[in-house]
C-alpha cells in the first residue's frame, strides 16, 4: 500500500476511506482486538506522521466523580489529536481466509451492545470537551443484523436521560448510516457485515 503523505486531516470522509482499504486486507476479524489491530495498521499507512495509541488511559470528570477509561484509539497528527472508539459484534459465521480459520460466535445481547456503543459515544464527546481532543469517531462493526434498524432506537432508550454532562447522543438520529463493509455471499446466514461511524 502506497504512503499517502499528503493526507493531514483525519475526518469523516477519511475514515470511510480508510475502512474501504481495511475491508480489502482484511474482510473479517476474530475479536474487537484484531479489529482495532488491523485498524491502526491501515491508519499508520494511510498517514505516514500519524502517531496511535492503543488502549491510552483518560480520567473524565462525570459530575461530581472522576472516572478512569482506556481509549481504544488515540491519534496524532501533525498538531491535531482524534478519538476513536470501536465495537465488533457478531452472529455465529465461519470462514477461512488465508489458512486462517475464522469461527464468529453468536454474541446476541443486543440491548446491552447498543447501550455500550452509546457509553462510547458520550466518552468521545467528553474527551473532545475534556481533554482537547479535535474530532471523535465512533464505529460499529457487525454481521448481526439486529442492531441494524435498532440501535439507535436502543442507544435512544439508553440513554434517554442526559447523562452527568449533560451530553446527549439524541442529536444524531438523523445521521445513522450502515455501510456494507463485506459481503461474503457464501450461502449461510449472517455473511454480510455492515458498520456505522458517529463522527464528532
Amino acid at each position: 500500500m502506497n504512503k499517502q503523505s499528503t493526507k493531514t486531516d483525519l475526518n469523516l470522509e477519511a475514515i470511510k476511506d480508510i475502512m474501504k482499504k481495511l475491508a480489502e486486507k482484511r474482510p473479517i476479524f476474530h475479536s474487537e482486538a484484531d479489529f482495532q489491530h488491523e485498524l491502526a495498521i491501515i491508519i499508520k499507512d494511510y498517514f505516514n506522521n500519524a502517531k496511535i495509541r492503543l488502549e491510552k488511559p483518560y480520567i473524565l470528570s462525570c459530575g461530581k466523580n472522576m472516572k478512569k477509561i482506556k481509549l481504544d484509539m488515540e491519534i496524532r497528527i501533525n498538531d491535531k489529536k482524534y478519538a476513536i472508539e470501536l465495537k465488533y459484534k457478531t452472529k455465529s459465521f465461519e470462514y477461512e481466509l488465508d489458512d486462517d480459520k475464522f469461527n464468529l460466535t453468536n454474541q446476541a445481547a443486543q440491548n446491552d451492545g447498543s447501550y455500550l456503543f452509546a457509553k462510547d459515544t458520550i466518552r468521545i464527546q467528553k474527551l473532545i470537551k475534556q481533554h482537547n481532543f479535535n474530532n471523535g469517531f465512533a464505529i460499529f462493526l457487525t454481521n448481526d443484523k439486529g442492531y441494524y434498524g435498532n440501535l439507535h432506537k436502543n442507544n435512544e432508550y439508553s440513554h434517554s436521560k442526559k447523562d452527568n454532562d449533560n451530553i446527549e447522543i439524541a442529536e444524531y438520529k438523523n445521521k445513522f448510516e450502515w455501510v456494507e463493509y463485506k459481503d461474503f455471499n457464501e450461502g449461510q446466514k449472517n455473511a454480510i457485515f455492515k458498520y456505522l461511524i458517529l463522527a464528532y
